[in-house]
């Protein structure tokens, strides 16, 4: 569908789901990763958190996020900064 596509005139969505891929190649042992389903759909939101939950269940991951449905469905701890 959008194999044509110049990352630039992507949507901000999928300029999103686009650089959660990209940072899951190689399996690294650190991700870091800042707002990840801003922007998102809520369905491709729920298959962005499966796919962090498990592309990365072998790395060390840090997630920011605003919303707590988001920190709960990929977490196993979470800290909260006030």
């Amino acid at each position: 569908m959008f194999a044509k596509t110049k990352a630039g005139e992507l949507s901000g969505g999928n300029k999103r789901k686009l650089t959660l891929a990209m940072t899951m190649i190689g399996r690294p042992k650190i991700v870091i990763i800042d707002e990840a389903s801003a922007g998102v759909d809520p369905a491709s939101r729920r298959l962005m958190w499966n796919a962090i939950k498990e592309e990365c269940k072998d790395s060390a991951t840090v997630l920011t996020t605003h919303t707590m449905e988001e920190a709960e469905a990929i977490s196993d701890k979470i800290g909260i900064m006030v």
